[in-house]
Parts: C-alpha cells; sequence; structure tokens
C-alpha cells in the first residue's frame, strides 16, 4: 500500500567458513539505491549502510550502473523507461543483482514496465505484475525459496509489507512470498531461470515496507546476498553457496579438490581401497546428510577387503565370478548335479525334480513321488535295500 512521505565437524567448519567469506563480500558491495520515494529509499540506504555496505542513493537510474555490485529499485510512481529497462537488463545480463519494487492497484503504470522488464529476462516468462487488486491474509516468506534465499545470512519467514500488490505466473522456489490466501506477493529468480543464464532478479510488492518494522533488516540482508552472488553462477546443491565459493559443490561430505566428480552426490572416490566408491550407497543425493560412508559402500561376502561390486571372485573360490556357478558360495569344482544354471552348493533342487533338497529323500536323482517302500531315509530310486532286509536290490 502506498502512503505519502511521512518519515561432519571438519565439514561443518568448512561450509562456515565459506559462508563467511560470502558476508565478508556482501559486507564489501558497492550499491546502487533510485526510485522515486524519497524517504523508503533513505530508510533502504541507511539499513545496507549499517550492514556494511557502500551506498549511493539517488532518485533517477544513472547512465552507467555498471560499477555496481546490485541494484534497488524503490519506486511506485514513476515507471522504468525503455532506457532504463534496456540498462538494468543488460546488467543483469552481465552476471549483476537487481531488486524491484512493485505496488497496488494505485501504481500499475510502474508495475507494467516491470511486468516487461521481468519477461524480457526469465525463460518461459508469462509473469503478471500488479493489475490484480489488492493481496489479502498473512505475509509468509516461502522457506524453500531459490538458492537458499529464506536462510542466507538469516532464517526468514514472514515479512511486514503493507497491503502489497499481487504477481501472476510465478510458482515453486520463485515465490519468494505469498500470503495465506496463497497470493504471490514477492518472487526471486537464480541465474538457471534466466535466459542468458546469468545473473539474479528480485521482487517485492510493497514500497512502504522499507519503511517498516518486525524483521526488516533481515528480509533486506537476505534479498542483498542473494543479489550480491548473481554472478557467482550455479548452486548445484542448493545450499545457499554458488559453485564458486562452495567448498562441496554437490552437498557429499568429500570437498571438491578431493572429490572425482565435485557435482555428483553419488559418486566420491574410493578411500578405503575395497574397490567400490564411498559414496556408491549414499542418502540424500544433493541433500545435506553426508553421503560418504566407507564401511557401509557394499557387501563383502568372503570378507577380503573388496566389495562385490569391484571383486572379481566374490566367494574366494578360485572361480571368476563371470563363470562360478554359485558367486557367492564357494565351489571350486563346480559340481552341478542336474546341470541348470546353479551348482550344488548353491542349488535348493540339486536333481531338478521339483522337491526342496531339505525335503527330498533323494537328493541327487529326480523322484517327484517320493516313492519309499520302506519308509527310511531314502526313496526307492536312489535306495540300495528298498525293503530294508539286509539283501541289495541288486542281488
Amino acid at each position: 500500500m502506498v502512503r505519502r512521505e511521512t518519515s561432519f565437524w571438519a565439514r561443518v567448519l568448512v561450509m562456515t567458513l565459506a559462508l563467511v567469506a560470502l558476508v565478508s563480500q556482501a559486507q564489501a558491495a558497492n550499491i546502487l539505491v533510485f526510485g522515486d520515494r524519497d524517504g523508503d529509499r533513505n530508510n533502504l540506504t541507511n539499513d545496507l549502510r549499517s550492514l556494511n555496505h557502500t551506498v549511493t542513493n539517488v532518485t533517477t537510474l544513472p547512465g552507467d550502473i555498471s560499477g555496481f555490485d546490485t541494484v534497488w529499485h524503490v519506486g511506485a510512481f514513476t515507471p522504468l523507461t525503455a532506457a532504463e529497462r534496456t540498462r538494468l537488463a543488460a546488467f543483469i545480463n552481465n552476471g549483476g543483482g537487481v531488486h524491484l519494487t512493485g505496488e497496488r492497484p494505485c501504481c500499475d503504470a510502474m508495475n507494467d514496465t516491470h511486468t516487461s522488464l521481468i519477461n524480457s529476462l526469465i525463460i518461459g516468462g508469462g509473469v503478471t505484475v500488479g493489475r490484480q487488486g489488492d493481496s489479502s491474509g498473512t505475509h509468509i516468506i516461502n522457506t524453500n525459496g531459490v538458492a537458499g534465499i529464506a536462510q542466507n545470512p538469516n532464517n526468514i519467514n514472514s515479512w511486514s509489507p503493507s497491503a502489497p500488490g499481487i504477481i501472476l505466473g510465478v510458482s515453486g522456489d520463485n515465490i519468494l512470498a505469498r500470503t495465506s490466501n496463497n497470493q504471490v506477493t514477492g518472487a526471486a529468480w537464480d541465474s538457471p531461470d534466466m535466459i542468458s543464464g546469468a545473473g539474479r532478479l528480485t521482487i517485492m510488492m510493497d514500497v512502504n515496507w522499507f519503511s517498516g518494522g518486525g524483521n526488516r533488516l533481515q528480509v533486506i540482508a537476505n534479498i542483498q546476498f542473494f543479489l550480491e552472488n548473481a554472478g557467482n553462477g550455479i548452486d548445484t546443491d542448493d545450499d545457499g553457496l554458488p559453485d564458486t565459493v562452495d567448498p562441496d559443490d554437490d552437498n557429499d561430505g568429500v570437498a571438491d579438490g578431493d572429490d572425482p566428480t565435485p557435482l555428483d552426490p553419488d559418486v566420491c572416490g574410493d578411500s578405503d581401497a575395497d574397490s567400490c566408491d564411498d559414496c556408491v550407497v549414499g542418502t540424500d543425493d544433493f541433500g545435506p546428510q553426508s553421503d560418504v560412508v566407507p564401511d557401509n559402500d557394499g557387501a563383502d561376502n568372503d570378507a577380503d577387503g573388496l566389495c562385490d561390486l569391484g571383486d572379481p571372485d566374490d566367494d574366494n573360490d578360485g572361480v571368476p565370478d563371470g563363470d562360478d556357478n554359485c558367486p557367492t558360495v564357494a565351489n571350486a569344482d563346480q559340481a552341478n548335479n542336474d546341470g541348470d544354471r546353479e551348482g550344488d552348493a548353491c542349488d535348493d533342487d540339486d536333481d531338478n525334480d521339483g522337491i526342496p533338497d531339505g525335503d527330498d529323500n533323494c537328493q541327487f536323482v529326480s523322484n517327484r513321488d517320493q516313492e519309499n517302500l520302506d519308509g527310511d531315509a531314502f526313496g526307492d530310486i536312489c535306495d540300495d535295500d528298498d525293503d530294508n532286509d539286509g539283501v541289495e536290490d541288486g542281488d
């Protein structure tokens, strides 16, 4: 709403150091703030300076903005000119980060120029800024927003606008803010969302929040953090650390310098030399859990220190697995009574008569009927004395 101006421990340590490095970069940012809302613009400038940024505060977008790290627009009534949209688009396409301020129905002329700029930059377009009336409901930050925007450097889940406008055509992690009625009031796009593959862009549909209370400073800090790292490119594991400064791009628990495939969480090397990759079992792909489990990276049937996946002889019987009729049961003689694919040592039915060996009264002679005249342990077909009279059958 527009009011007239009134006023694993080593891994954790590495990740923490990387985050500190990013915050340090943010503290050194050179930021441009421009737009027609003097009071709100001044408040934002003061907030950004309190975060140790260098800020240039002007009403009109300069002709050359290439020297800035990020650009914040704080306006309501003045539409962006075609020339200004061109400069902002070029800035983003060159890896810069831009924040836009949208508004409620009072300011749809400006909203329309934002619509034009956004759709010229993002893949698929289809976004409409404003022209949907006023939003309603409580105001929520999407904690699953793109590139960890709601987690770095602060964990935020709300903001405090005054009757913001509505955005259409935004979904998933590109939603930055919404109401409890699921009306989108803020959006963020990362470099993979951009046609050029570079830059970052955010928009919030209210200008007065820069003069409001609540967690304003934390929200500003998170947006600035997100925008400032636009030029760093893709964040493979979506942990809020761009790959250029992330020590573990795939979040598998192995530092990129030691990882043979730093973008694949299921491959990280064989530190225990057991012939199985330590991450072959895995836990949560790109998620926060470590995928390195060298002690559980595959079965080792013969306990010879080589996991079965890479062991050429899983039962250590001297017969290679590809030629072994019982690859996990040692049987150097390869005995196979019924000539099927399984050797006797691992065959549940050695005579292939349909009777499991444990129940078969002639384990190695097929006798489906299981006839046993004298009722002893052997069926007639394999019993040398069918009537158990002490005289062998042949005699």
